[in-house]
């Protein structure tokens, strides 16, 4: 009993002992310093911490702003690489076009030296007709004088032709140009008519001339249309048989002059009608005295007549005769667009 009763004393008095240097510690700021000491330790790391994410930061934005150079100078070299690709696509369309154009010209060249040549037979043929009526003894002066005047005007409409032959040959230009002019096609007529007023009387055809007196003035290629009269004439007369008549018609028609040439001849069937404005379409009717017929004239009367912004057509039945006409606009309203 005694001994529980010291051992008791002993642990009070060792209670109190370690109570009392707490007290004494607490007194000195012992554990506020320990406390302060972990703070700033934890403050430093924090400093350490933020030092390292700044220059984490630093060198993230360096990478980036390299980064950002090579994608401007990716981005300089895709469009560079875009316009050379852009400079050959002109190129290579530049190039077809060129390519279309010098096909184009070829062709024109190829037509416009297959209508000469045709044309070129045309005055020929009238040629042959005064040389006919010179080989008459009977002549009267006045005859003798009007067939000088057409061989004058026939050969000359052929020396014109080989000029324009020339022209192409050594300038190279389009021969598809169609020089647009104010002019009396009354006065085409007359001249065309002139031309082939020893074929006619050769032939012994008639020529009946329905002028409209009233005509006005159209905007023509004057050189071009006198093809297009002087094929339609040609033709007629070729197809025409002796003793017949041959009628050349001018007249307006709203806004467009219309010109008819009409024969007696041998006329056309239906399934020739289509054929009959044909590049080389050859028609079963044959030329009444012998004559070459290439097949030509119509398809070059078609082709000028269009570039006039007109329309041709024939009428004609077997065995009445054909009347082949076309019509252009008094004025070309591309041409005033132009201007």
């Amino acid at each position: 009993m005694e001994n529980h009763v010291y051992i008791l004393i002993l642990i009070s008095i060792a209670f109190l002992f370690f109570m009392g240097t707490l007290i004494v510690l607490a007194k000195k700021n012992v554990f506020s310093t320990e406390r302060s000491k972990v703070k700033k330790h934890n403050k430093l790391n924090k400093t350490d911490n933020y030092d390292e994410l700044l220059k984490l930061v630093e060198n993230l934005k360096n990478e980036l702003k390299i980064y950002q150079n090579q994608n401007e100078s990716l981005n300089g070299k895709i469009a560079e690489l875009e316009e050379n690709v852009k400079s050959l696509n002109n190129q290579k369309f530049n190039l077809l076009e060129n390519k279309k154009k010098l096909e184009n010209l070829q062709k024109e060249k190829d037509d416009f030296i297959t209508t000469v040549v045709h044309d070129i037979k045309n005055p020929a043929f009238a040629i042959n007709g005064f040389v006919k009526l010179l080989e008459s003894y009977d002549l009267t002066t006045k005859e003798q004088q009007e067939i000088m005047e057409g061989l004058l005007n026939t050969s000359n409409r052929i020396v014109r032709l080989v000029e324009d032959v020339t022209k192409v040959l050594e300038t190279e230009r389009e021969i598809s140009e169609t020089v647009f002019s104010n002019f009396q096609l009354n006065n085409i007529i007359d001249t065309v008519c002139s031309r082939y007023s020893g074929v006619i009387k050769s032939k012994n055809l008639s020529l009946k001339i329905n002028k409209s007196p009233n005509l006005p003035l159209s905007m023509i290629d004057e050189n071009k249309i006198d093809h297009v009269i002087d094929n339609l004439i040609n033709n007629a007369i070729k197809f025409s048989p002796p003793k017949t008549e041959i009628e050349i018609k001018t007249y307006k028609e709203e806004n467009f002059i219309v010109v008819e040439v009409k024969d007696n001849g041998y006329g056309l069937n239906q399934d020739e009608l289509g054929k009959a404005f044909e590049k080389g379409g050859k028609l079963s009717t044959r030329p009444t005295a012998g004559e070459s017929s290439s097949g030509l004239g119509l398809w070059i009367v078609k082709r000028i007549v269009e570039e006039h912004q007109g329309r041709v057509w024939v009428k004609s039945s077997k065995g009445y005769g054909s009347t082949f006409a076309f019509k252009i606009p008094i004025k070309q309203e591309k041409i005033l667009e132009v201007a």
